[in-house]
């Protein structure tokens, strides 16, 4: 038999192009659509996930589950974001749902949509019940102008809301804070209290600490 010989590609004729054309159409449109198909019978879950249970993404290394630049979303309780991120994390024991975090992140909002900014050296997320506990050189950024420094804060993503109960410095639009006995933030983030005995100083001039336990509630 006679054996046909090789012919380039640069050297075939236009029907012969058209005909090879069709011949990968034939083995690539099939392959598109089983792909399409696959992403539409799959994404109502993968929005479904997002929009109720926290969802992670990072770099899973090791046998313990330990994740690299880990990122959590999640939703509150009225359906507004949040995240946390973190350098790296590692469940506390298999299926626990108790994430230990090395320099967390987070994101919230609260009831006004104004947004609220935490990060610390350490933390542990607790899945089930959305809150974060961060620890060791906690900062707070309100976007209403409040910034507080504390070494213990406990922040419920579920509420949007936040306290902590050592020693909290900081400062805010009308000037700088500090309070004994820690912080609050309530009503979704609306009020932010400094509790305990606690000092401001408005352009300069310290107001006498308070004596009473009654906390200072900062003005928006």
């Amino acid at each position: 038999m006679k054996e046909t010989p090789h012919i380039p590609p640069s050297h075939w004729s236009p029907h012969q192009r058209y005909s090879r054309f069709v011949g990968w159409m034939k083995v690539l449109l099939p392959s598109l659509a089983v792909v399409l198909l696959g992403l539409l019978v799959a994404w109502p879950y993968m929005k479904g996930a997002q929009l109720t249970d926290p969802v992670e993404l990072g770099k899973v290394v090791g046998k313990n589950l330990s994740m690299i630049n880990p990122v959590f979303y999640g939703i509150d309780r009225q359906n507004r974001p949040f995240s946390i991120t973190a350098d790296q994390a590692w469940e506390e024991t298999p299926g626990s749902g108790v994430i230990l975090l090395q320099r967390p992140k987070s994101d919230f909002s609260t009831r006004e949509g104004e947004a609220v900014y935490v990060e610390s050296q350490e933390g542990t997320y607790y899945q089930a019940t959305k809150i974060l506990e961060l620890r060791r050189q906690v900062n707070l950024y309100h976007e209403n102008g409040h910034e507080l420094h504390t070494e213990l804060t406990k922040v419920d993503l579920e509420k949007s809301t936040a306290e902590g109960h050592l020693p909290v410095t900081g400062h805010g639009p009308k000037g700088a804070l500090d309070g004994k006995d820690g912080f609050k933030i309530l009503d979704e983030g609306k009020r932010i209290q400094i509790l305990g005995p606690s000092q401001m100083n408005i352009q300069g001039a310290p107001l006498s600490p308070q004596t009473e336990p009654a906390p200072h509630e900062a003005s928006k």
